[in-house]
């Protein structure tokens, strides 16, 4: 059966459904066998109830009081029917908390997908010499969108920024990232200054298993879409600059965006925009940014589209499409009334209703953040860092309320959970932010508490930002034996992020599809209850019209 996800998307209880109908029932159903038996039996009931209520009650045919026989055969085959469908619950929650494979059984996103032993390292990919670049490594792809229950609800965000000589004109890039200064000149004065010198003095507390690459390798691009396509990540959101911008090393990267789109669709993998600021942003230039992002990258079967929450549909489009989603950070240096001009339909420079409407995500740090974005036109909010409590945004226990905020607006509440957070090579006065990684715990605790605030995007920071010690990329114990420093090391073994990452997904985010199949059940209960109804209806009707002619 062919479904127009377009039109059959909802968000239902804080989760976006993609097919949240006759398709996805059937795909429970069909897990979910024994579930089938029940309501053959509820039928079955049903049925005999009726049956036995009119041949009890026989001698009233003769006078023709049809009424009272069919009415008193509705009520108790309402009750039966509708008390055994019910009943269909009880084994579909069993099955829920009983098998350690449930994420296999409703939750199409693992189908294809082993398990991982986190005893041994080399599940995912092969050991590789990071030094030369270039090996094979034996990777599970995620299974294609048609087979996923839902839309993809994973981010992950990724940097395309790092260089090397052999890529990038004889130069590095971030891996010999300065030191940046204390504000304070006294205490600027303690720390190290200048810049990093690569390869074994990198900007990083940890060293990368493929070295200090560039991101223009091609070899490096496959390996990374397959390390985080095998972690159950659907959507990579990348670092974005316009053409004409630069980040701090001077470089725009967006001529890396086809490959990247590319590489993610080979992996199964949706791509969105991480949009980062620059000097003299405004409506104007944002208006610009999105149109190119649109015009350039719109058509692409990589790029990441989703629906808008329903009560942000404006009035003035005519159809409910699935809408590209970027992300604003440092949103809060653009004014309120800038913001505006692009996300009310009567606005200057409005994309709504357009060929080029966006979702745009805000970055929330302070608390009063939420009533600026949503002033602002915003679609949703994301907290981004991983140093917990640095923020209001990156403190999880906020993270309910936020929800709650969010739903009443109708925005998408998107929190960002981390393995650890460590920036000392970058800013060595900053340790007082240093989260370590506990073994995998901090991460653990992060994805929970996501879970718990049933977030409708669950981003994670990051896949490679080295800088600030936020990376699941593999990473390997190495010693600079020019300053005897020595890098920062997983605690089960390189991968030991990936293969965390996708207990956790398995673990904490099929709470959509859990919820999902009861709201269809009890939804598909109620239909088949007045189907059987009206079947027992016209069967009644029949016998009766036989036996009075």
């Amino acid at each position: 059966m062919q479904v127009d996800t377009a039109k059959s998307c909802r968000v239902v209880d804080g989760c976006l459904i993609q097919v949240c109908g006759v398709e996805y029932f059937e795909s429970v159903m069909g897990a979910l066998f024994y579930v089938k038996w029940f309501l053959l039996v509820a039928i079955s009931a049903s049925l005999l109830s009726a049956l036995y209520l009119m041949a009890s009650q026989g001698e009233k045919v003769g006078s023709h009081e049809i009424g009272p026989v069919v009415t008193s055969s509705l009520i108790p085959l309402c009750n039966t029917a509708t008390t055994m469908l019910s009943l269909t619950r009880i084994p579909y929650l069993y099955s829920m908390m009983k098998t350690d494979d449930r994420y296999h059984m409703v939750n199409p996103r693992f189908a294809g997908i082993r398990k991982h032993s986190t005893n041994n390292t080399d599940d995912i990919v092969e050991k590789s010499n990071f030094a030369e670049h270039h090996s094979h490594f034996q990777t599970v792809k995620a299974p294609p969108f048609s087979e996923r229950g839902q839309p993809p609800s994973i981010h992950i965000f990724y940097y395309p920024w790092y260089g090397n000589p052999k890529y990038d004109g004889g130069k590095y890039y971030h891996w010999n990232h300065k030191y940046i200064p204390h504000w304070n000149k006294v205490i600027a004065e303690k720390f190290a200054e200048g810049e990093h010198v690569p390869p074994p003095d990198i900007a990083s507390s940890f060293y990368p298993k493929l070295g200090p690459y560039s991101s223009r390798d091609p070899v490096v691009i496959e390996q990374h879409m397959k390390w985080i396509s095998s972690s159950g990540i659907d959507v990579i959101a990348i670092s974005w600059y316009p053409p004409d911008m630069a980040d701090s090393e001077g470089h725009s990267w967006d001529d890396l965006v086809p490959q990247l789109l590319d590489a993610a669709e080979k992996h199964r993998m949706k791509v969105a925009f991480h949009i980062e600021p620059y000097n003299g942003r405004n409506a104007s230039t944002l208006r610009r940014d999105i149109e190119y992002i649109v015009k350039s990258y719109g058509a692409h079967p990589a790029l990441y589209k989703r629906l808008r929450s329903a009560s942000k549909i404006v009035a003035v489009n005519k159809k409910e499409e699935p809408l590209p989603l970027l992300y604003f950070y440092d949103s809060y240096l653009v004014d309120v009334d800038q913001w505006k001009m692009l996300t009310t339909p009567s606005g200057r420079f409005s994309v709504r209703g357009t060929n080029y409407d966006v979702l745009f995500i805000g970055l929330l740090v302070k608390s009063q953040d939420r009533y600026t974005l949503t002033e602002s036109g915003f679609d949703g909010i994301y907290t981004y860092f991983a140093s917990e409590g640095f923020t209001y945004g990156s403190t999880p226990s906020n993270w309910p309320s936020l929800t709650t905020f969010c739903r009443k607006n109708g925005l998408l509440f998107v929190p960002s959970i981390g393995p650890g957070y460590d920036d000392t090579r970058v800013r060595p006065w900053n340790a007082e932010h240093t989260k370590n990684r506990s073994d995998g715990e901090y991460y653990s605790r992060m994805f929970q508490m996501a879970h718990i605030a049933r977030a409708d995007i669950v981003s994670i920071t990051s896949f490679n930002e080295w800088h600030e010690g936020t990376q699941i990329e593999p990473a390997v114990p190495f010693t600079d034996n020019q300053t005897d420093f020595v890098y920062s090391e997983y605690s089960k073994g390189p991968e030991q992020y990936l293969h965390l990452t996708l207990d956790l997904i398995k673990k904490n985010m099929v709470y959509c599809d859990k919820d999902m199949a009861l709201i269809a059940l009890d939804r598909y209960s109620n239909h088949t209850t007045l189907l059987v109804l009206s079947w027992c209806w016209i069967v009644c009707s029949k016998v009766f019209s036989s036996s009075i002619m």
